[in-house]
């Protein structure tokens, strides 16, 4: 018998919009969008940011920001700093 229901989503990688142009060497929080639209994060394990090409490792470089949507990290990025981000996975709700 085949499967019933809705098949599951699985994926949904999609790449950050790059926030480097905010970068101001003082501002910590930032929203995080893909395509515009900002994103709910349901964890910060799903979230692979590189400022100047380094892994910042979630919970210590970067938290969740006091906005849905948004990251808060731990020191501001400096103004000519570069940035990449990947969301991973989509968040679940049962």
């Amino acid at each position: 018998m085949g499967y019933l229901g809705n098949p599951a989503v699985q994926g949904n990688f999609a790449i950050i919009d790059d926030i480097s142009g905010s970068f101001n060497g003082s501002t910590t929080q930032f929203t995080i969008q893909v395509g515009s639209t900002t994103q709910t994060i349901g964890s910060l394990a799903q979230l692979f940011i590189h400022i100047n090409g380094v892994y910042q490792v979630p919970g210590t470089a970067f938290t969740a920001g006091s906005s849905a949507g948004t990251i808060a990290f731990t020191s501001a990025p400096a103004s000519d700093a570069t940035f990449s981000g990947q969301i991973f996975g989509d968040t679940l709700d049962i």
